[in-house]
């Protein structure tokens, strides 16, 4: 399920992204993954429009790296967990 790393929202949690969606009869999670130009696919992560305009519209480059440092963070806490 893709997540917005910088709000922790999922594409349903949104509203904007649910209405488009619902008129293109999608999901809202299929919406982001076929459309959402900041959607990065190695990490199932993109940014919402809300935190796009928060952090000064970044070039997907730096999207890229925080989404690659998040999906880092978040496997080694998973894999703390298990030890």
């Amino acid at each position: 399920m893709p997540i917005c790393p910088f709000c922790n929202r999922k594409p349903e949690e949104i509203e904007r992204t649910a209405l488009v969606a619902t008129v293109y009869e999608m999901t809202p999670t299929e919406w982001v993954r076929m459309n959402d130009p900041s959607y990065h696919i190695q990490t199932d992560l993109y940014c919402c429009n809300s935190c796009y305009v928060k952090l000064g519209f970044p070039l997907m480059t730096e999207l890229v790296q925080t989404f690659n440092n998040f999906a880092k963070e978040k496997q080694s806490a998973a894999t703390d967990r298990q030890n």
